[in-house]
């Protein structure tokens, strides 16, 4: 390893480019100072460390396996995703993703090869896991083999272009066969933004439907467009996506339907306090009562709080009362595993201390488990409520502890 700081300042990019020990290249860049350098160098340690991040990324990715193996070794293989997603607080689809590479990684090794030497980053190496997971190992070889050429060359998406291409051309039957099965996978998925907005993506859809969709979405923008809108051709299309799903209907109202808001009692009053719509997000004050007005006529469901305290009910019975669910729904607006965001509404109330145990029904002993996470409630994972009725404490199969609210941010 050379001596950084004993270095001439020109030409270190030109050096910095054959080392591939992230370690060493990282000791290195650290040395440096790039306010010293003539403007190729500096470009070039940005490049040096995005090589560093996938030495160390890499390394991340073989310890993630040694958790699988410890979780396994612990009996309890299917609590993997919760694990990592509590110790790295992720969502729980988020924690699937980075235990999926992690596996890929260790079942592809030309690819974990790659990354640690910088040659490509995680972006692009997700990119070569997925191209090569549920194909035959022969045909995973030949794909990769031939991506791993040009993959240091090309970004994520023209990797991914490659890729595909690659795929369906190495087994077409076969491709066929994957085409079917992803086409029963299909789903939409809601996700929220910073700014408070919201997110409609629709998954695996047969392409010809695709490009059906948007070429009618295209003609409608097209044909909304009047003298004087100011609308851009982006906004036009929304828009007209909106129209397509929520109306305006013939008699010029909106379809109706059933939804939910929770909404704090002040800001119907005209507070500034955030609403909620369970699954999409926050929506501030003036949006919430926009949208009680434009939606007087749904079957809205309005959970009314008072500084997030619903009143208390119980009840003898196993199943918790109506009452009871929209109270539970109020008090904890999410599944209260940690991370995750899954909504009250769509989860399964669990008793905390098992009703075989107690016979009884109450408020403080229910708890919104989504399905996914009340089922990890029997692979290893325990909890509790706070002392102070609060929150919860959970523990994992290998002993580390969350507490959680279920709240929304």
């Amino acid at each position: 390893m050379f001596d950084a700081r004993a270095t001439a300042k020109y030409e270190w990019g030109r050096q910095l480019l054959p080392i591939h020990s992230g370690d060493e290249l990282g000791v290195i860049c650290d040395a440096l100072d790039p306010a010293d350098m003539e403007d190729y160098d500096v470009v070039a340690v940005v490049q040096a460390y995005a090589r560093v991040v996938s030495y160390f990324q890499a390394a991340m990715y073989r310890t993630i396996g040694i958790v699988a193996d410890r979780v396994e070794a612990a009996g309890y293989p299917d609590a993997l995703s919760s694990e990592v997603a509590t110790a790295l607080r992720l969502t729980r689809s988020a924690a699937d993703t980075e235990v999926d590479l992690a596996v890929g990684l260790r079942r592809f090794p030309q690819v974990m090869h790659a990354l640690t030497r910088g040659e490509i980053d995680v972006r692009r190496a997700r990119v070569l896991i997925d191209a090569a997971v549920g194909i035959p190992w022969k045909t995973a070889d030949k794909v990769l083999s031939e991506g791993l050429t040009t993959a240091p060359r090309m970004t994520a998406g023209q990797l991914r272009a490659r890729l595909v291409k690659l795929r369906l051309e190495a087994d077409p039957e076969e491709a066929t066969q994957r085409f079917r099965a992803a086409i029963e996978d299909r789903r939409l998925v809601v996700s929220s933004n910073p700014d408070g907005t919201s997110n409609l993506h629709a998954l695996n859809l047969p392409p010809d439907k695709v490009a059906a969709i948007r070429d009618k979405i295209n003609e409608l923008a097209r044909a909304a467009k009047t003298p004087g809108d100011r609308r851009t051709s982006d906004q036009r299309r929304a828009d007209a996506f909106v129209d397509l799903l929520t109306g305006p209907t013939t008699t010029g109202k909106r379809k109706s339907g059933k939804m939910t808001l929770l909404v704090p009692l002040d800001t119907i009053l005209g507070g500034d306090a955030c609403a909620e719509i369970p699954g999409v997000g926050s929506i501030v004050s003036e949006v919430a009562r926009q949208v009680l007005r434009e939606h007087a006529d749904c079957g809205w469901e309005y959970i009314l709080t008072d500084n997030g305290q619903p009143l208390a009910t119980g009840t003898l019975s196993r199943r918790a009362t109506a009452a009871m669910r929209r109270q539970i729904r109020a008090q904890r607006r999410t599944c209260v595993f940690p991370g995750c965001r899954m909504p009250a509404q769509d989860s399964d109330l669990d008793h905390t201390a098992p009703w075989q145990d107690t016979h009884r029904t109450e408020l403080e002993d229910l708890a919104p488990l989504c399905r996914y996470h009340h089922q990890q409630r029997h692979r290893g994972w325990t909890y509790r409520r706070t002392d102070d009725g609060a929150g919860y404490i959970w523990t994992s199969p290998l002993g580390h502890t969350y507490t959680t609210n279920g709240q929304s941010p």
